[in-house]
């Protein structure tokens, strides 16, 4: 078990000083495997300019503080299978902050519950997203609540915990999304099961 100790960070959005509690950067062949983590100060698990990546029953509870992510997916050849996802922000969120793509990633067999978005592609989304397969997940409402107090209604009713999202495709860089296939995806306690936005608020480099 990794504990971040979340709380004792500021507690506020974009704060900060607030580091990741596991963050793998401009690695090859990187396996996380059969791992509890907890309480992270920010993103949760995060696996950027990576090639190669296997995370592999992994845990996460993650409620302590803000931008509390639960994997983010920044790399190209990944497999994530297994995993039990709680956590305040974005549960499984592919990104792609330069103009290299995220692609080749494969998502299986995972329950994430989150007061966000449960799968996201964006909203940083420069290189874009290609040959990503989402499947057989369970996605429903987080756990418990947060003091952040996400604008949640539904139906003109306020509830306590329930998810934004439950499928965001967002590409607001000028980046492409192209072999996308997510199936076998069941939700419940969800506000919006698909939320597509396409946006430019930032060019590629070299376009």
């Amino acid at each position: 078990t990794i504990d971040g100790n979340g709380a004792v960070f500021e507690q506020r959005d974009s704060a900060p000083g607030r580091p990741h509690l596991v963050d793998v950067r401009n690695s090859r062949r990187v396996t996380i495997r059969e791992v509890d983590l907890r309480n992270a100060a920010s993103w949760t698990c995060k696996v950027h300019g990576c090639d190669g990546v296997i995370i592999h029953g992994v845990r996460i509870t993650s409620h302590q503080g803000y931008n509390n992510d639960g994997i983010d997916i920044d790399s190209r050849n990944v497999v994530v299978s297994d995993c039990l996802i709680d956590c305040d922000d974005d549960a499984i969120c592919f990104k792609s902050d330069s103009a290299t793509p995220c692609e080749n990633v494969t998502v299986t067999n995972c329950v994430a519950a989150s007061n966000c978005n449960l799968i996201k592609m964006g909203t940083a989304s420069l290189g874009g997203f290609k040959n990503i397969t989402v499947s057989n997940c369970v996605l429903r409402a987080a756990s418990e609540d947060h003091r952040r107090q996400w604008k949640k209604k539904l139906e003109g009713i306020a509830l306590d915990t329930t998810g934004i999202s439950g499928i965001a495709l967002e590409i607001v860089d000028c980046g492409v999304m192209d072999q996308e296939c997510l199936t076998n995806i069941a939700m419940t306690g969800i506000q919006t099961p698909i939320f597509i936005r396409l946006g430019g608020r930032r060019n590629a480099p070299g376009r």
